[in-house]
């Protein structure tokens, strides 16, 4: 008997899926952290120009926020760099971090998860198909009456 799928289970699956994907990056982060936060700031810098960033990244792709001039993001994007210099010296190592964790997810458990969501889509519409037989038979008594 398979055992059914729950919006909890999903929501588990897709948890581990993303901690899977975020451990390579995290073990190479640990490991250089002496590295990292030996820069100019130290880790407050890393973690300051960092967000930042981050926060610009996600805001510019998003078009939630209009450089005034490309020397003002040039201006931004040097000074970011140049405080994250030892973070970005190992952006091949970060990067192959991030393509062994996303390799990782894709081969273990994105399938599992892909399975899931059709599981419980199917369920979900099973559901409502019988909502609505039920309904209509409530409505119609005498629609199985007579000769079959």
């Amino acid at each position: 008997m398979k055992k059914k799928v729950t919006k909890a289970k999903l929501f588990w699956t897709q948890t581990i899926s993303y901690i899977v994907v975020i451990i390579p990056i995290t073990a190479l982060f640990i490991w250089n952290w002496g590295k990292y936060t030996a820069s100019l700031g130290g880790k407050w810098s890393l973690f300051g120009c960092g967000g930042i960033a981050i926060i610009l990244f996600v805001l510019i792709t998003m078009n939630k926020i209009k450089m005034p001039s490309f020397f003002v993001f040039s201006v931004i994007m040097a000074v970011i760099s140049f405080v994250l210099e030892p973070v970005v010296q190992d952006s091949k190592w970060i990067w192959g971090a991030v393509a062994l964790g996303t390799g990782i997810d894709a081969a273990t458990f994105q399938p599992i998860i892909k399975r899931m969501k059709k599981a419980l889509d199917r369920d979900k519409q099973a559901k409502e198909s019988a909502i609505a037989t039920l309904e209509i038979l409530k409505e119609n008594p005498d629609i199985f009456s007579g000769r079959t």
